[in-house]
Formats: structure tokens, C-alpha cells, sequence
């Protein structure tokens, strides 16, 4: 009969930790993780059964999820257990077998040279496979890669197209960046609708990015009806969020809007100022 467990993340060192799983095992797994846990079997407050079982041998059993938080933790560098080689192993194992957060993180390493020798065509491999589960930062990934030319040929169109698809998950880098492949005319015809949708979905979401290159169209006018207000509430909205460009930008918005105000002053009362 099938035993169902309880998993909470673990914390600690390799050697020292224990972890709670939640997984359903029958069979020969079920009776081997009863005979390890007879003597640390607990009740949660629901009166399910919940394990504590040593991480290595949840590991050494094959569960793809334990193998994943135990390359992170042998990857941290706070871990004084931390071992690079062990980690990219565990790794290897939750990727091989399928799961994706393991895939996106081995394909990181690849494409910086943690831990493994800097391979760029390793990285893609291991993005395509999370990117075709509907992950969006190896979607997003493989999009900049395709951009810039990076482990593979140049290919725009192809970039637009995993940007899309991590856009219309709602990543705001996604966004902002399929934003601007459509103000420049990369891989797509230029479209200001386009990039201004892209870049308010992704403003919403206080990308600050978008948000100062959103207030910018509004700003000149480009693509949209020029709108200073507007400009001004997202030049806001970008420098609270610590966007340098954005704080610049907002000191000469604000005078901007001053000189307009003097001038329309000018005309209707004959003088810049108007006394109260």
C-alpha cells in the first residue's frame, strides 16, 4: 500500500541534515523508507505520517527533488560542507531525470564555468529541455542566447520566439526585452503597439527598466501620444525603484513641465507667474 510523506526544504550541512519528503512509494522503496524511519516516525497535525529520513539516502534512491536541494546546498558558499563537484553530480542526477529547476540551474553553471568547464552548447542543451517543460527562465535564457550569438548562430526570430513564450507567462524581463527586439525591428517588424503592451505588462509588474523606457515614449512621443504626466508617474515610479537614468530623467521632466506651465501662464495672463 502506498505510504504518503510530508517534504519541507532542509537546511544544514550534507552530513548533518535531515529533511521531511512528500512523496507517494509503495513496493520494495515504501517498506525500505518505513524500515530506515522506524525510529523517527512523528505526526503531523493532520495525524499524516511524516518522515525524517537522511538526505543522502533519499538521494542515493533517486528522488529527483532531494537531489536538486542537495546540489544547492553542496553549491552554497556559506555551506562549510560545500563541495562543487558533488553538487554538479546531484545535479546531473535531477536533471537526467527530468526536472526542470535542476536542468535550469546546471545549464547556468555550464554557461558561467561554476564547478564545470564553460560550455555554451552544454548550457543550451539543459535550457531547451526545462524551456520545453514551459519554464520561463530557460525560455528567457535561450532567448538571449539566440540574441546575442552566445554558444550558438545568431537568430532573431528565434530569440523573439522564446521571449514570447516566457512573456506570455508573465516574466517581466521576458517582456521588457520582447519589448524592445519589436522597437528595434529584430526578428519582428517594428511595431509601436507592440512595444508599448510589452513594456506596460512588464512596468506593471515594476520592471524599472520598462517603466523608464515606457516613460521615455510618452516623454517624445514616439509611438504614443506624448503625454508628461504619464512620462513623469513612471520617471517616478523608476527612480524609487533606484533606476539612476530614470532620477536624471525626472529632474529634467519636472523642469520640463515647469517651463510648459510658465509658457501657458505667459499667454493666458501675460506673464510667466501668476500671483494668488
Amino acid at each position: 500500500m502506498p505510504i504518503r510523506l510530508t517534504r519541507a526544504l532542509f537546511s544544514g550541512s550534507l552530513f548533518t541534515t535531515c529533511v521531511l519528503l512528500s512523496v507517494t512509494v509503495s513496493g520494495s522503496t515504501a517498506s525500505n523508507l518505513t524500515s530506515l524511519a522506524q525510529s523517527s516516525l512523528v505526526q503531523s497535525n493532520t495525524m499524516s505520517p511524516v518522515l525524517q529520513i537522511p538526505t543522502q539516502q533519499l538521494a542515493a534512491n533517486g528522488d529527483r527533488v532531494i537531489q536538486f536541494f542537495l546540489a544547492r546546498n553542496l553549491l552554497d558558499g556559506q555551506n562549510p560542507a560545500r563541495n562543487l563537484n558533488k553538487s554538479i553530480e546531484f545535479y546531473i542526477l535531477s536533471a537526467k531525470q527530468g526536472f526542470a529547476p535542476a536542468q535550469i540551474d546546471l545549464g547556468q553553471l555550464y554557461a558561467s564555468g561554476v564547478g564545470v568547464e564553460k560550455n555554451l552548447q552544454t548550457a543550451i542543451f539543459w535550457f531547451e529541455k526545462a524551456a520545453r517543460q514551459g519554464y520561463a527562465t530557460a525560455q528567457y535564457n535561450l532567448a538571449n542566447m539566440y540574441r546575442n550569438g552566445n554558444g550558438i548562430e545568431r537568430n532573431y526570430p528565434q530569440a523573439v520566439n522564446y521571449y514570447r513564450l516566457a512573456a506570455e507567462s508573465g516574466f517581466a524581463k521576458a517582456q521588457f526585452n520582447l519589448g524592445l527586439m519589436y522597437y528595434f525591428g529584430l526578428g519582428v517588424k517594428q511595431d509601436f503597439s507592440q512595444v508599448i503592451h510589452w513594456y506596460q505588462q512588464a512596468a506593471a509588474q515594476d520592471f524599472h527598466s520598462a517603466q523608464y523606457y515606457l516613460a521615455t515614449l510618452y516623454k517624445n512621443g514616439e509611438g504614443v501620444r506624448k503625454n508628461l504626466t504619464q512620462a513623469l508617474r513612471l520617471y517616478e515610479k523608476a527612480s524609487e525603484g533606484g533606476s539612476i537614468k530614470a532620477d536624471e530623467a525626472l529632474q529634467a521632466i519636472k523642469l520640463e513641465i515647469f517651463q510648459q506651465q510658465a509658457e501657458k501662464n505667459k499667454a493666458v495672463n501675460g506673464s510667466e507667474y501668476v500671483l494668488h
